[in-house]
């Protein structure tokens, strides 16, 4: 039970902790999708729900897993900007 200073832990954390500790879905390129959903079963079972609107009917709604390569994937990460240079040198005079 959280307590009073802390945020209540929502079902959908619970869920992406359940799948970033399995050993099959923490290689998959699908946790890292901004598309992705993690489904438990009543059971306990994980899966990964593919929700992109970009794919075809063709394409399963729970890939299997691993996936290493996907061409609907979008990542949830925002890209990193570039180092910036670092400092020029003061010149002693």
């Amino acid at each position: 039970m959280a307590s009073r200073n802390e945020p209540p832990i929502s079902s959908a954390a619970v869920a992406d902790s359940l799948a970033r500790n399995s050993p099959l879905l923490r290689s998959s390129i699908c946790l890292a999708c901004s598309d992705h959903r993690t489904i438990v079963s009543g059971k306990g079972s994980v899966f990964l729900l593919c929700q992109s609107q970009a794919v075809p009917e063709s394409w399963p709604k729970y890939p299997p897993q691993p996936l290493a390569r996907c061409p609907y994937f979008h990542d949830i990460a925002p890209p990193m900007p570039p180092p910036m240079p670092p400092p020029a040198a003061d010149p002693i005079a």
